[in-house]
């Protein structure tokens, strides 16, 4: 787990919000407190046709425009928390190349939660596994690979 400052509050947003660098990421959960609170949850509906094989989460691309409604405007929101995951295809991917000695079925989630709350943007890393284990290489290469991320899509940051 690795907890990042956002140094650029502005240009993250509009990557986050008026571009697609964070759409193919799923999302599970956004709270976003402005005059008024909004929940979305991300879970998909059982009888949703769009629903991918094991994946329980919209992509963030489907539920962008809507965010983006929710917060725009002169005044900065109050608060908000966006939880993404790494979708499923590319967490098989990431097992693969970082050396882990887990399986892809032993991956829950691996996940990060960008708040906003008092001008400050943070972001966390973080990761649910089916078993114990004292392996720590998926853990390192999911925050090397949301620092990678960050960083090609122009968003600066300070590990705090």
């Amino acid at each position: 787990m690795v907890s990042l400052a956002i140094t650029d509050v502005k240009g993250c947003m509009a990557r986050m919000l008026g571009a697609t660098a964070f759409d193919d990421f799923t999302l599970s959960e956004a709270t976003i407190m402005t005059r008024v609170s909004y929940v979305i949850d991300g879970h998909l509906r059982k009888e949703e046709e769009v629903v991918e094989e094991g994946e329980p989460f919209t992509r963030y691309g489907q539920v962008r425009a809507l965010c983006f409604d929710m917060i725009k405007g002169k005044k900065a929101p109050e608060y908000f928390k966006f939880v993404f995951h790494l979708p499923q295809d590319k967490i098989k991917e990431l097992v693969a190349s970082s050396g882990a000695t887990v399986s892809v079925d032993d991956v829950v989630t691996l996940s990060f939660t960008i708040r906003y709350q008092e001008d400050h943007l943070t972001l966390l890393t973080g990761n649910s596994l089916r078993i114990f284990t004292q392996d720590q290489s998926l853990h390192h290469a999911w925050d090397s690979y949301v620092e990678q991320f960050l960083e090609k899509n122009g968003i600066a940051f300070e590990r705090q």
